[in-house]
Order: structure tokens, then sequence, then C-alpha cells
């Protein structure tokens, strides 16, 4: 399963638990669909580069949050719909991001390639006594 990230823009006259409300509808339709929910930031409300219009209003300013999760491709046109049909929702973009196939140990392999060794291998790494 691929790993997404949401930046959403949400209207600025929310109010704080109608803000989390809109964050846990979406985390809510992720897990629903077996999806895992990997970070939630809020950036706060920030003044927007320009205007964005809307019928019959305009914002100058947003409230940003961010979401990454992983989720079946197939999955993601659900949530894209929620979200084009949430009212409280300006704008919002879903980039989908690489995962790795590789396992840790190959991860490592490839990262002393190119930057020296980092530290021991998994193996070499003793336990603490109890």
């Amino acid at each position: 399963m691929p790993l997404y990230e949401i930046l959403c823009l949400a209207k600025p006259t929310l109010s704080r638990p109608d803000l989390v409300n809109v964050i846990k509808r979406l985390g809510d339709r992720v897990l629903d669909s077996g999806g895992v929910i990997t970070d939630i930031k809020s950036y706060g409300t920030q003044l927007l580069a320009y205007d964005i219009h809307k019928p019959f209003q305009k914002y100058d300013r947003a409230e940003f949050w961010q979401m990454n999760f992983v989720l079946k491709s197939e999955l993601m046109k659900d949530v894209d719909r929620d979200l084009k049909l949430d009212d409280n929702i300006i704008r919002f973009v879903a980039l989908k991001r690489p995962y790795f196939s590789k396992s840790l140990e190959e991860l490592l392999v490839d990262a002393e390639r190119h930057h020296g060794p980092i530290m021991a291998s998994v193996g070499d790494v003793e336990k603490p006594s109890p």
C-alpha cells in the first residue's frame, strides 16, 4: 500500500471543535478503509499568497493541516470524493509518496555504500542484559 500525504486548507472561520471534526472524519474514513494514519500536523491559520474565490465567498486566510497515511490506491477515490464534498475544505492536494519495498538491512547497505559506515548491522547489536 502506498503512502499518501494530504495538505488541506480549511475555512478560517471554523471553530477548533469543527476543525477537529473535519480531521476526524477524514481519519475515520482512512481507518474504516483499512488504512493506517502515520502523521497529522496542524499549521494553524495562515495568510494565503493570493485570494481563493468560492461561490459568494473570498478567502485570504485558511487553516492549514496535513495528514499522512497508508491506504490502498483504489480506496483513495473515496477519500478524494469526501474532501471535495466537504464544505469546510477550501482546497486540498493529495500526493502519493514512494514507499520502500526493501528491508532494513538492504536500506542500511545502500546507505553505507553512499555515505560510509553508519552503524553496526542489526545482527551485531548486543541486547541489554536483564
